[in-house]
């Protein structure tokens, strides 16, 4: 099982569908379509998907000797899941020798959020990548857990049906 951003920001919004995913099931809806066509859309000036090593940054900006790395989302209700997110692409960094702060982007709110890799963050971090690994490991799923998300996920059918 290869861990990556996007399977973090997953995990964090539905662990079930993290589980489905790391099985090569999945699904696009329209609101992952608009995502995409977001991200296209905002930042234009901007070097985007930098890939290395099944790792895709949405953005990196340099400014005043610093590196931002950049998450864009569509808006803020997962902001906790962006955050964990944002944490992995910062650790991975680190390990390979690049200091960065993180922000989070959200254009059509008008938002942005930073955040930083510190003692605290990275114990955080560490702690939903080992359930991760034990979680999606099993060999059957989680149980679905009703939430308002489930209305509009591309999975429903799968939990609910």
């Amino acid at each position: 099982m290869r861990i990556t951003g996007g399977l973090v920001h997953e995990y964090m919004v539905c662990k079930r569908a993290a589980w489905y995913s790391v099985r090569r099931v999945s699904f696009e809806n329209e609101l992952m379509i608009l995502g995409k066509m977001l991200h296209e859309e905002s930042y234009k000036g901007e070097v985007k998907n930098v890939f290395s090593d099944n790792i895709s940054l949405d953005f990196v900006r340099k400014k005043n000797g610093e590196v931002f790395v950049y998450e864009v989302k569509k808006s803020s209700k997962m902001i906790d899941a962006a955050r964990i997110q944002l944490l992995f692409y910062l650790k991975w960094l680190k390990d390979r020798g690049i200091e960065a702060k993180g922000k989070i982007a959200v254009p059509k709110e008008k938002y942005q959020m930073e955040v930083i890799l510190n003692e605290e963050s990275k114990m955080e971090l560490e702690k939903i990548l080992k359930d991760m690994e034990q979680t999606l490991s099993k060999n059957k799923p989680p149980r679905p857990v009703w939430r308002k998300i489930c209305e509009k996920c591309s999975y429903a059918e799968l939990c609910w049906a």
